[in-house]
């Protein structure tokens, strides 16, 4: 008998949904051409700029998580800081101009 792994990651739907994740990232991209977007390409820029501070903000709070779950001090300090960091990058993305934020939410 053979051992299955019972894991989401190996679903054969979780590559398509995590596919459907980083959709409002391209959408936001392509709105940078006027003749593809029926809104305006700021509108959707800032849109694009807001969605991925929320997933900035969620990747962060699995890094919390993953602290916690460590047995080492000093790592799971590491982990918590690094996370911290994160929510305050995404936070930031969202008061500083466009061009800007795009470079923070890349850099964190």
């Amino acid at each position: 008998m053979e051992a299955r792994s019972t894991s989401v990651s190996h679903h054969p739907a979780f590559a398509a949904l995590s596919a459907l994740a980083a959709l409002p990232m391209v959408v936001a991209g392509l709105s940078q051409w006027p003749r593809i977007s029926a809104l305006t390409p700021d509108a959707v820029l800032r849109l694009g700029l807001i969605y991925g501070a929320v997933m900035l903000a969620f990747f962060a709070g699995l890094r919390w998580g993953m602290a916690y779950n460590r047995r080492d001090a000093a790592a799971a300090l590491t982990e918590t800081a690094a996370g911290i960091a994160a929510l305050i990058a995404a936070v930031l993305s969202l008061m500083v101009p466009a061009l800007l934020s795009v470079v923070v939410l890349v850099a964190a």
